[in-house]
């Protein structure tokens, strides 16, 4: 496949977010073959905002520059994002006769669409009727998507992790747990907290919860600091690079106990990294994640479940090495090779 040929449209792959870590791998894995163009720059989405009808622009005149290109690859959120890269769409397929294929990342996309005015919706409709190609994380959005609308180009691609060749990991004395996403009551992080105030006398010394990200962070630590949870809580910020690589090295399980997600990327890199997860079966999480063999299901908002999972790995500290071996078995498919072998067949079906 000539990937010079296909032009990968995101926010900036430098900045925060899943979407920009799933696009950051492609250019790691295709190098000087990537062909980006970024709708969002900044860190600041009002300056984003302000900028967009000049990038707009720009992209039109990419596109007059760039003949070559014949397949524009939108990766694509809900809300705000939908609305920016259905006018992306609208200029590849309807004034430059591009292929086109939207990647949808959103992990409350139903949400969205319920609570859409019915102009929006048309937007929807419409361009799911347009693109060449829909992409989807998991099964369970492909059959969303098929009781909603009538489809016929529907595909499923995994989301990216780097091949990590980890060995087997020492586990700690007092077991680590890492929390890595945004903070606020969607990933459950403070469902955690309230579960572990429920029994702190047993947690303590027994356990540490890392949290590394960014939200609603003067909550998180006014919680820790009311209930006298430092002993237990550590809040790192958020975590990039050598940073967290090193943090899902030294940790031992991954705890996300999510409301509605599509397909983590947290998830995955600590599959790679042979950890057992702590999370709910929303989304596409059902798929990487069996109760027992490489981890143990929550429901949202229970509570009392999530305090019976951290127990769980006190009181079976043996099986935390066996779920981490089950873990990386999963990761195999998310693998950079076995991901673009999905690309390339959908590539190649649309371009003819």
């Amino acid at each position: 496949m000539n990937y010079k040929k296909i032009l990968y449209v995101s926010p900036f792959y430098k900045r925060k977010g899943g979407i920009a870590s799933v696009v950051n791998q492609y250019k790691e894995y295709l190098g000087c073959d990537f062909r980006h163009f970024s709708t969002m720059d900044f860190a600041n989405n009002f300056v984003n905002i302000l900028l967009f009808p000049f990038k707009i622009c720009h992209f039109v005149y990419y596109l007059l520059l760039n003949r070559e290109i014949q397949i524009v690859h939108i990766h694509g959120s809900s809300s705000g994002s939908f609305l920016r890269k259905f006018i992306i769409f609208f200029i590849s397929k309807n004034i430059f006769n591009k292929k086109v294929v939207y990647h949808i990342h959103a992990s409350s996309f139903h949400v969205f669409l319920d609570r859409s005015s019915t102009i929006t919706l048309r937007f929807v409709i419409y361009m799911l009727n347009s693109i060449d190609s829909l992409i989807v994380l998991s099964e369970w959005w492909r059959n969303y998507f098929l009781k909603r609308f009538n489809l016929k180009n529907i595909s499923i691609v995994n989301n990216i992790v780097p091949k990590v060749f980890s060995k087997e990991k020492n586990i700690n004395k007092k077991i680590r747990f890492l929390f890595l996403g945004r903070i606020g009551d969607r990933k459950g992080i403070f469902n955690v907290i309230n579960a572990v105030i429920s029994n702190k006398e047993y947690f303590n010394d027994k356990i540490e919860i890392i949290v590394g990200g960014d939200g609603d962070v003067d909550k998180l630590k006014r919680m820790i600091k009311a209930n006298d949870l430092s002993r237990i809580f550590k809040y790192v910020g958020w975590v990039s690079g050598a940073q967290k690589i090193e943090l899902l090295k030294e940790c031992d399980i991954m705890i996300l106990p999510s409301y509605n997600e599509g397909l983590p990327i947290s998830l995955l890199e600590a599959l790679s990294y042979r950890m057992p997860l702590i999370s709910t079966h929303v989304g596409g999480i059902s798929e990487i994640l069996e109760h027992k063999i490489n981890g143990f299901v929550v429901e949202p908002g229970n509570e009392s479940e999530i305090m019976n999972a951290l127990q769980f790995y006190i009181e079976n500290n043996d099986l935390i090495k066996q779920h981490g071996t089950s873990s990386f078995k999963i990761a195999n498919k998310y693998f950079p090779k076995q991901v673009f072998a999905q690309l390339n067949r959908i590539y190649s079906t649309i371009n003819g």
